[in-house]
């Protein structure tokens, strides 16, 4: 039996502000204020972001988690490669390790590029970063290990450590306004099939969640590529953060409401008018939410009507059945949390106590 505890859901007024808001998408650039006419194209990428760190603080340090074989779909290479960073990479795939080391040797000029041969776990990570003298700020952070992915950037900022600059890949098939992640605890048995149907990461809300507590503002969020790659173009589903002392722009950082905006806004310019496709869950909430009023509505639109206190037992059901999905897919061998937004809700948060 899959049991939750629920606490009552109270919203506040100022959704009533919300609805009543125009959104418009702004493009990355202006969360940062780099001047895009002096790159040659208008593409997000690590080499531009770094542009905003002075080198009079900039310390050349990039950490991969989840490095695969260390070029391919990986932004941070680019850095090694042509910037001179030096850095830490995980690594755990023994069939990946070969390539990713002859890889790195071709690029390790200055010897203090390290690859840490396992897969990345929480209660080590903090002991690694000092092991290696890592600086509690450094440059770059990347985490794409299709598992604990918000369980270690949490870890890290948990410990004190704060990139200026963080990639991280999302669950993209859990919309906003679900909050939900997978954590690792001494119990936990995780196996790698269970990302393959969708149990891994966290949700954009509840990265972007994350990240306003630490200071960070998201400037992009990556669904549909066509430019990195056009035959496979949901390979990357990423979310970009600089911290708010990097940025050299006056525009304010996004709201709840523009990151909302934006998860619907990259999903439309995948599948237009057509239900998405889910990329890995066979019940798909994505895809749900669209259809969850009883008729065909725009994503942003039900997002929307689901916070509205005359819509809390769909809300309740719609993340009951979401967590039921993830019981399903992996049983006791994980552990994961849901709940809604606490930024548009009254701190109300759906906790798993047992699962019987």
């Amino acid at each position: 039996m899959f049991r939750l505890q629920l606490i009552q859901l109270t919203l506040i007024s100022s959704i009533i502000v919300i609805l009543g808001s125009s959104i418009s998408i702004k493009q990355w650039y202006e969360y940062t204020g780099l001047n895009i006419s002096s790159f040659n194209d208008k593409n997000i990428s690590l080499s531009k972001l770094i542009k905003l760190i002075p080198s009079s603080i900039s310390n050349s340090i990039a950490i991969n988690i989840g490095a695969r074989d260390g070029i391919d779909h990986d932004p941070v290479y680019e850095l090694y490669h042509q910037y001179g960073y030096t850095g830490i990479l995980f690594e755990g795939d023994p069939k990946m390790l070969p390539i990713l080391r002859n890889n790195m040797i071709k690029v390790n000029n200055t010897g203090k590029i390290y690859i840490i041969e396992e897969f990345a776990r929480v209660h080590k990570m903090a002991s690694i970063l000092k092991y290696f003298n890592i600086p509690k700020v450094f440059d770059v952070l990347k985490v794409d290990i299709d598992s604990y992915d918000y369980a270690i950037l949490n870890s890290i900022l948990i410990n004190g450590y704060l990139p200026r600059i963080v990639l991280v890949e999302m669950n993209v098939d859990i919309p906003p306004p679900i909050q939900w992640y997978l954590d690792e605890k001494e119990t936990s048995k995780y196996e790698q099939k269970y990302g393959w149907f969708g149990s891994y990461g966290g949700s954009p809300d509840a990265f972007f969640d994350l990240m306003n507590r630490y200071d960070y503002r998201l400037i992009d969020m990556s669904i549909y590529d066509e430019y990195v790659d056009p035959e496979c173009a949901r390979c990357e589903h990423n979310l970009w953060f600089i911290r708010n002392d990097i940025s050299q722009t006056s525009v304010p950082a996004m709201k709840w409401i523009d990151m909302n905006a934006l998860y619907w806004y990259r999903q439309d310019a995948m599948y237009g008018k057509k239900l998405p496709v889910c990329l890995h869950m066979k019940h798909c909430p994505v895809q749900h939410m669209k259809t969850l009023f009883g008729k065909s509505m725009h994503g942003f639109d039900a997002s929307i009507a689901l916070l509205e206190k005359k819509n809390n037992e769909t809300a309740k059901q719609f993340l009951q059945d979401i967590m039921k999905h993830m019981y399903h897919i992996c049983g006791t061998n994980c552990h994961f949390y849901g709940g809604i937004n606490q930024l548009v809700l009254d701190r109300t948060i759906y906790n798993i106590t047992s699962i019987n």
